[in-house]
């Protein structure tokens, strides 16, 4: 059985990745399967745990995809099809739901700001609806299924008519108070 996830964010799109070296160091006691379960077809939940020196035993939940299985697609969400607002994975993945078409598989895939929007990049439907001022551990799936994990980052400008242009920091996020310059 899966975990219910609460407070989800946007889903199946990116996800956070600490950087290995990092995680390493406060390994104690590495990852242990205690349950695995075969969703679909290509499609295994694995169930374990993992002790860390700084948060003691962990829950970690490890999802194998085989991407060859033409029918495997990922899709991405947010919550309530709103930039701003919480709403559990499963709700998310039930909203997919329809004849023929299943989620077998819900991932609670990124964090979000004190406004309860999207804190990192989010693409869905090949539309950019959010990013932060900073590149951040991403994960993503090319159109020929080529999966991707970096630190991804957007870099934007708003032009004006007149050719001015100003940089874009963020989409779709909290502002920050930046004085705009008089021209603007």
């Amino acid at each position: 059985m899966f975990p219910r996830m609460r407070c989800a964010r946007p889903l199946l799109i990116a996800f956070l990745i600490a950087q290995p070296a990092i995680v390493a160091a406060a390994v104690s006691a590495p990852y242990r399967a205690e349950a695995t379960m075969t969703v679909a077809p290509g499609v295994v939940h694995d169930r374990g745990t993992m002790t860390t020196s700084t948060s003691g035993r962990q829950a970690v939940y490890i999802a194998r995809v085989d991407m060859s299985q033409p029918v495997i697609r990922f899709e991405a969400s947010i919550s309530n099809d709103r930039i701003v607002g919480l709403e559990p994975a499963t709700s998310q993945a039930n909203r997919k739901n329809g004849e023929g078409h299943r989620a077998v598989l819900a991932i609670n895939a990124d964090v979000f700001d004190s406004n309860q929007a999207p804190f990192g990049l989010h693409v869905q439907d090949g539309e950019l609806i959010a990013y932060g001022a900073r590149p951040r551990p991403t994960f993503g799936i090319t159109a020929d299924r080529k999966l991707l994990m970096e630190n991804a980052g957007v870099i934007g400008s708003a032009c004006r008519v007149d050719g001015i242009c100003m940089p874009v920091a963020r989409l779709n996020q909290g502002r920050t108070m930046v004085k705009a310059p008089a021209s603007w």
